[in-house]
């Protein structure tokens, strides 16, 4: 109960401090939240955190009742249009440093980069996320979501929305290592298409943070072509050059070509490289069998004396938390279900998203579930019902004293080992007219 409330008390905070610096957060500073009016800056965070599925109305309705704060739909949206994105990326920022998750695996924090599709309203003049795959089928509108999530705390650590045709995994993963501090022992952790020189090199040079990559079996990487198709844990050197002299050559130097000024030939590809040449690799290749004449490759900068091939098959399996937390924040959180247009306030509410995810996620991990004797499964929280009971607790600032033991009433069986053929379907975005009346 009491970790409960410090959890909510550090929600609490982290909006008042967004009141605090409104300035820098809105688009007039000299305009705007400086008359008194029913809507604060917290009162507009408070409810996009909060808001659900259903129509904008409706959602309207139901937190003016919790909080009994009167407004209007179109009060909330011109209120809401005064704010940037940036103050619900803060927000977060600011509830995860209040929060501290400590929770590591051998001493490491351990995060997974990963991205998934948001559909957002169809708007064909907006080319930057319009795609259309034939003249057959009608097009849609993405934004992709790109995540440093913690595996071992189940918290979105950062994020970084862009529309489709202007995202870039690499780029991006490359702007969350700058913009946050790796103040203790971090492991990263990437899927296919994250594997690049330069992706390496800046997690190399990211202070306390190592990396295990998974690649392609016909990877870009060099090296990694010549080793055979079998089990194995291998040690690779090499060194990277954008110069094409006789030492160069002589070294067996990787070439990683680059712009320019008098123009390239369409057909020479262009590598970007960010750091000073020559440059020199050390990483370690692991290659492990998933089923009969399968592997999956791995590049890792752990050593070997404390990560042994076991542990590192251990740490790649646990990426597939990402996974599973996408599927929660879309389905279970609601970001299947904006309420906008428009991609500022897309952005919004992806954040506040983020942040109803991080705030039931620690408050679920203190409400220990008690396990019967006799019992054929463990058991856990049930996700769909700890979102709810957490949103309305805080929305209609409820006393968090019973929240846990609410939170112990909705579990449901652990079934590990489970496996089902994973099925691709485009989906496309739910209609404002047609949203849940729940």
């Amino acid at each position: 109960m009491m970790k409960a409330n410090m959890i909510r008390n550090n929600l609490d905070q982290t909006i008042s401090f967004i009141e605090k610096h409104k300035q820098r957060f809105v688009k007039n500073p000299d305009k705007d939240f400086t008359r008194q009016r029913k809507l604060s800056v917290s009162d507009v965070l408070r409810f996009v955190i909060t808001i659900e599925g259903a129509s904008l109305k409706k959602e309207v309705y139901r937190y003016s009742n919790a909080s009994n704060v009167n407004f209007t739909t179109s009060a909330y949206i011109q209120q809401r249009n005064k704010l940037l994105p940036s103050a619900f990326k803060t927000a977060l920022h600011k509830f995860n440093e209040l929060c501290s998750d400590e929770k590591t695996f051998m001493g490491y924090h351990v995060y997974a980069a990963d991205g998934s599709y948001i559909n957002i309203c169809e708007d064909p003049a907006d080319t930057d996320s319009y795609i259309k795959v034939s003249n057959d089928v009608r097009g849609h509108n993405l934004l992709e979501l790109h995540a440093l999530y913690d595996l071992s705390n189940h918290t979105y650590k950062d994020a970084i929305v862009l529309p489709v045709h202007k995202s870039n995994e690499r780029v991006a993963l490359q702007s969350m290592l700058k913009n946050n501090k790796f103040e203790e022992k971090s492991i990263i952790i990437t899927d296919r298409g994250y594997e690049g020189y330069n992706m390496f090199a800046h997690l190399v040079n990211t202070p306390n943070v190592d990396f295990v990559c998974r690649v392609n079996q016909k990877s870009p990487i060099k090296p990694i072509k010549h080793l055979p198709m079998c089990e194995l844990d291998e040690d690779i050197s090499f060194e990277i050059t954008t110069t094409q002299t006789n030492d160069d050559k002589i070294n067996n130097r990787i070439l990683l070509r680059q712009s320019s000024k008098k123009g390239n030939s369409p057909k020479t590809r262009i590598s970007k490289w960010d750091f000073s040449s020559p440059y020199r690799f050390s990483l370690r290749v692991v290659r492990v069998m998933i089923a009969e004449n399968e592997y999956e490759t791995l590049i890792t900068s752990l050593p070997r004396n404390i990560f042994s091939l076991e542990t590192i098959k251990q740490l790649y399996h646990m990426r597939w938390g990402i996974e599973t937390s996408f599927r929660t924040l879309k389905y279970t959180v609601g970001l299947t279900h904006l309420h906008s247009k428009k991609e500022e306030f897309i952005c919004q509410e992806i954040y506040a998203k983020l942040i109803m995810y991080n705030f039931f996620e620690r408050i679920s991990a203190f409400a220990v579930v008690k396990h019967k004797k006799n019992k054929k499964h463990i058991y856990q929280i049930n996700y769909v019902m700890a979102v709810a009971i957490c949103r309305e607790y805080y929305r209609e600032k409820k006393s968090f004293s019973l929240i846990t033991e609410q939170l112990q009433r909705h579990i449901e069986p652990i079934r590990p080992g489970r496996t089902g053929r994973r099925r691709l379907i485009t989906k496309s975005f739910v209609p404002f007219v047609y949203r849940v009346s729940a």
